[in-house]
């Protein structure tokens, strides 16, 4: 299915991973003063300086992925890899793992966020 916005992708699934997926949302957006949404390869993106992270959904199960989640700390050990080489993602079992989990956001975006200023500024001093 084709969705017009994030918010007909959030609508779009079930109830509890609706509930989870409009949580980060909202603790994306308040990250950073500029960040942006769009819809892209069907899934919610976030960008503030490049891009930054996505919500999908994998098994019925919602989930956030990093970009560049491979040069993140991830002190606490949430950061799965998947097989994937540089992308990095959180998955919310259920509403009780969302309530655990979203304690871990802040900290996470904010590394998130520090990382893509410093590529950013890398690029402009080359």
């Amino acid at each position: 299915m084709k969705y017009l916005n994030v918010a007909e992708y959030i609508a779009h699934q079930p109830l509890e991973a609706q509930i989870i997926l409009e949580g980060l949302r909202h603790y994306i957006l308040n990250a950073a003063p500029y960040m942006e949404e769009k819809l892209s390869y069907g899934v919610p993106f976030f960008y503030s300086k490049g891009a930054l992270c996505y919500l999908a959904m994998e098994k019925g199960k919602p989930y956030v992925g990093f970009m560049r989640g491979l040069e993140l700390s991830d002190e606490v050990g949430l950061l799965e890899t998947k097989g994937r080489k540089q992308v990095k993602s959180i998955t919310f079992e259920s509403v009780e793992a969302w309530e655990y989990k979203k304690a871990h956001l802040p900290t996470i975006l904010q590394e998130a966020l520090l990382v893509n200023e410093l590529r950013q500024k890398r690029k402009k001093t080359l």
